[in-house]
């Protein structure tokens, strides 16, 4: 239930507050409004599946995370370090902008398919 209270945020599941209470992963957010990651394990975890949480944030991950050579990591990418997020911020320089990743990828695709199977 806390998931699905305080982690969603109306078409996506948030990544994670900062020290100070500030979402991340936020349409709210001026880059990296939405993480590959924390749709991942929330699907696959399935908070909130029977409230139709889990259909609308792989929606928004094919929608905004989605590219011709996978899912990226997040959405927009980040731009410039944000010392209220840390390590995640630095991104850019650890991968590259919009990089994509093959190790999230399946826990969206896996969910995807048990969705269309049903």
């Amino acid at each position: 239930d806390a998931v699905k209270k305080h982690g969603w945020d109306g078409e996506w599941y948030l990544r994670a507050y900062d020290f100070y209470g500030n979402k991340i992963g936020s349409n709210e957010c001026e880059e990296a409004k939405i993480f590959i990651e924390s749709q991942g394990w929330c699907t696959m975890a399935e908070i909130g599946a029977e409230d139709g949480m889990v259909a609308k944030s792989l929606d928004s991950c094919k929608k905004y995370l989605e590219c011709e050579h996978g899912m990226v990591l997040n959405n927009p990418a980040f731009s410039k370090y944000i010392y209220e997020y840390g390590e995640i911020s630095s991104y850019p320089e650890v991968t590259m902008p919009g990089a994509t990743t093959p190790r999230s990828s399946p826990l969206t695709s896996r969910r995807s398919t048990r969705r269309c199977i049903r």
